[in-house]
């Protein structure tokens, strides 16, 4: 986590930018609200920094495989889109269609 506040950095102003940890509570509520047919994840490589080399699903790590099975459970929706890093390249995208 300490690695991760030095090197976040807002593009334009360059001031360190706000992390915080994922709030449960407010998924709930979202999922509540909006009722959700899929999930995006972004910033997988946040969870753990092995994420950042990840092109498949099954080279996640552990923990966040688990987050990830957690998120669809209480969404009762997919976790279809995945981004591992800053990249367009490093989306894994396991929707069928």
């Amino acid at each position: 986590m300490v690695e991760l506040l030095k090197s976040e950095r807002t593009s334009t102003t360059d001031r360190e930018r706000r992390v915080a940890e994922f709030n449960w509570t407010l998924f709930r509520k979202a999922v509540s609200l909006n009722g959700p047919t899929d999930v995006a994840l972004t910033f997988a490589d946040y969870i753990h920094i092995d994420n950042r080399d990840a092109r498949r699903f099954e080279q996640l790590n552990e923990e966040t495989l688990r987050f990830i099975e957690e998120l669809e459970c209480v969404a009762s929706a997919p976790v279809s889109l995945i981004a591992t890093r800053f990249d367009h390249r490093s989306i894994i995208d396991r929707r069928t269609w």
